[in-house]
């Protein structure tokens, strides 16, 4: 099986903000836009949110527009997660041996700060087919939709192998402003070739503003750790011994043997972060103001060095900055070889989406021919079943009856006599008053309440077949979903009608807060007759109340017997109840208010109609 092991050297642990802590956890500090949470164990996805903390097994996803950032105490560390991202936490346990963290990303981006681990303490992070082993560092982790994978280090040290069976390539050490860029089916016969100085104009084009933010944020603790880096090379020069950036034996392919490379290599990593902090804002305009604010208080931190972050200049890092003159040439053919590769395989899938969508349209054609076989069968059928009856009818007629239906049909079918009939104008002195919905608390105690939903005027060309209500409630108010029937059965028979009651729980907009939204819909069947009701209470829906909170109705959609709509309100629509304030309730499930008294109520005779439709959004 494929694998990559990568192991993350520290040479000083500088920018967790996180305070010590005592006990383990993994939190989502901040979120934007789709993000969700399948809980391990099961099936079920709740949307992400601010505080929310994580277990080992939970599965993380973010949307087109998605992100979050996940603290975890200890280890101590800080991940951002970029959009269209799914990661898992794998690892989340204290043993014998120490605390221990991992998150497998399977898909995405996510950049890592970790602080330097204590003694036997473990934190990874892992990739399809690949494992990083951290000891702290900064840095970012790209798996590109057609599977290549990118490592891009700002600070530390990365010792990777990868292979597949006994094809184990040499380890290959990624330093800082280095990146490692491979396509795991199809690696370069030496791994150094795939090593490069990061571009950081193709980094920024690939990654979501919040992992670029991520990069600003943790300037301070790259700049330091660098720093600690050029110290300990310098020293060596000064010494006369040259300088190797290595681990556990494994060699950096950077030469900075002399003091022209190293101060090359010098000026990329002092530059590393302005030139990052420069594409952000170019290729993100409308977050300049904020991310010039976030540059000054970083700023602020680092001041008196001379790596401060300037977006005055136009620097790009040398590509060449320690880089062996003799493994250019190679390391271009490999950087030429995997956009080659990577080309082909975008052109496959291409391909492969052509051809899916071709045979989906053929499918889909054969399918609309199907349905309008089955139509004109069904008319055919309906025909004769319309022919069969009335041939019954005559049957039963005399020579005078049967002369007379034989009249009156040719008199309907006549095009001559048909003529349109003009509906008799209402009288200016009786208007038609609007439909009206009205939310009122019934039955009232310390254990909870009962919603009535009132209508009014829905009568006439305003009777309705069914309907559909959704309430949105604080955390604390929910529906009792375990209620049977709620209809009011003066005006729904109980033999043709049924009502159904859903909750689902998340948030609502932006915002942040979980809340319930509760769908109550109602709908007749197996008749082809509206309901009136002038003003009445059309049914009653049981809530349980923990505590303080509000309730309200924020979309509502009441249909006829044809499909067509009485009334549809959404939030912020004319004509919606306001809110409905809870307090100081407990926590208990009420009997339902039965028998409900008629007197209350108008009844007005149902009207004919032709055929039911209605559409559940439950």
């Amino acid at each position: 099986m494929l694998y990559l092991v990568m192991s993350v050297l520290l040479l000083g642990s500088f920018g967790i903000t996180a305070n010590a802590a005592t006990a383990q956890f993994a939190r989502i500090i901040s979120i934007n836009g789709e993000a969700t949470v399948k809980l391990a164990g099961g099936s079920k996805t709740i949307p992400a949110y601010s505080n929310m903390i994580l277990k080992q097994g939970d599965e993380i996803s973010t949307g087109d527009n998605g992100s979050l950032t996940l603290q975890v105490s200890l280890p101590e560390s800080v991940r951002t997660i970029g959009p269209n991202s799914r990661a898992t936490i794998a690892k989340l346990t204290l043993s014998d041996s120490g605390y221990q963290f991992g998150i497998k990303l399977w898909a995405g981006s996510m950049w890592s700060s970790v602080n330097s681990l204590k003694g036997s303490d473990a934190d990874f992070v892992e990739t399809p087919g690949s494992k990083l082993n951290v000891r702290g560092t900064n840095f970012l982790v790209i798996v590109n939709p057609d599977g290549s994978l990118s490592v891009s280090v700002a600070s530390g040290l990365v010792a990777a192998t990868l292979g597949s069976g006994s094809q184990i390539h040499t380890p290959v050490l990624v330093a800082p402003t280095q990146q490692l860029n491979v396509l795991p089916d199809d690696l370069p016969k030496r791994m150094q070739d795939a090593l490069s100085i990061i571009n950081v104009s193709d980094l920024a084009r690939r990654t979501d503003p919040s992992i670029l933010k991520a990069f600003i944020v943790s300037a301070p603790s790259i700049i330091e750790e660098n720093n600690e880096l050029l110290k300990d090379l310098q020293e060596s020069l000064d010494k006369e011994v040259p300088p190797l950036i290595q681990r556990d034996g494994v060699l950096s392919d950077l030469s900075v043997a002399s003091q022209n490379q190293l101060d090359a290599y010098n000026a990329n990593l002092d530059q590393l972060v302005s030139i990052v902090a420069q594409a952000a804002v170019r290729l993100s305009p409308s977050d300049s103001a904020e991310l010039s604010q976030l540059i000054e208080s970083i700023n602020e931190l680092i001041s008196g060095t001379v790596q401060d972050i300037r977006l005055d200049n136009d620097a790009s890092l040398d590509p060449l900055a320690g880089i062996d003159p003799a493994s250019v040439e190679d390391k271009q053919v490999e950087q030429d070889r995997l956009t080659a590769l990577r080309e082909e395989i975008e052109r496959d899938r291409s391909r492969l989406e052509s051809e899916l969508a071709d045979k989906l349209g053929a499918s889909l054609v054969s399918i609309i021919d199907r349905q309008k076989r089955i139509i004109a069968a069904n008319k055919t059928i309906l025909e004769e079943l319309q022919k069969t009856a009335e041939n019954e009818y005559i049957s039963t007629l005399s020579q005078e009856e049967l002369a007379k239906y034989q009249k009156a049909k040719l008199q309907l079918n006549s095009p001559v006599n048909s003529a349109p009939i003009s509906p008799t104008p209402e009288s200016p002195s009786s208007p038609v008053s609007s439909t009206g919905i009205s939310l009122t608390k019934t039955n009232v105690s310390d254990d909870g309440f009962y919603l009535a939903i009132n209508l009014k005027q829905f009568t006439g060309a305003n009777s309705f077949y069914a309907a559909e209500f959704h309430f949105i409630t604080d955390p604390l108010i929910e529906a009792d979903t375990t209620t049977g029937r709620m209809l009011n059965d003066f005006f729904f028979n109980p033999e043709n009608s049924a009502d159904i009651l859903k909750s689902v729980k998340g948030t609502v907009g932006q915002s942040s807060t979980v809340q319930t939204e509760t769908i109550y819909a109602v709908t007749q069947f197996g008749v082809n007759t509206n309901v009136s009701i002038a003003d009445g209470i059309l049914a009653y829906v049981p809530f349980i109340a923990r505590g303080s909170g509000t309730i309200k109705l924020s979309y509502v959609k009441i249909v006829n017997s044809t499909g067509t709509t009485i009334l549809e309100l959404n939030e912020g629509s004319t004509g919606l109840p306001p809110a409905i304030v809870i307090s100081n309730l407990k926590s208990c499930i009420l009997n339902h208010p039965n028998p409900i008294p008629r007197s209350s109520y108008d009844f007005i005779p149902q009207i004919s109609v032709y055929s039911s439709r209605y559409r559940y959004r439950v």
